[in-house]
């Protein structure tokens, strides 16, 4: 099992205590690509053609974390 095997798997089976650091690699492993919003407490992920913004708490909300899984798994609308 690959490290990127190895987030998503921890990912997905606990949505609702993941790290933003934890989050953020697992969009980037995908080919996301992001950039910060003007007072930096969010940040916005583009892939597919489609962007989703994720504010920078810790842990990250579980609400985040699926829309996250969806985006990748190209699910997202």
């Amino acid at each position: 099992m690959t490290q990127k095997e190895k987030l998503a798997a921890k990912i997905k089976n606990n949505p609702r205590n993941v790290s933003f650091d934890d989050l953020h690699k697992f969009l980037e492993m995908n080919g996301a690509t992001w950039w910060e919003g003007g007072r930096k407490s969010h940040r916005v992920y583009n892939l597919n053609g489609q962007s989703l913004s994720i504010p920078r708490d810790k842990p990250v909300k579980a609400v985040y974390v699926k829309m996250a899984i969806e985006l990748v798994e190209g699910k997202g609308e």
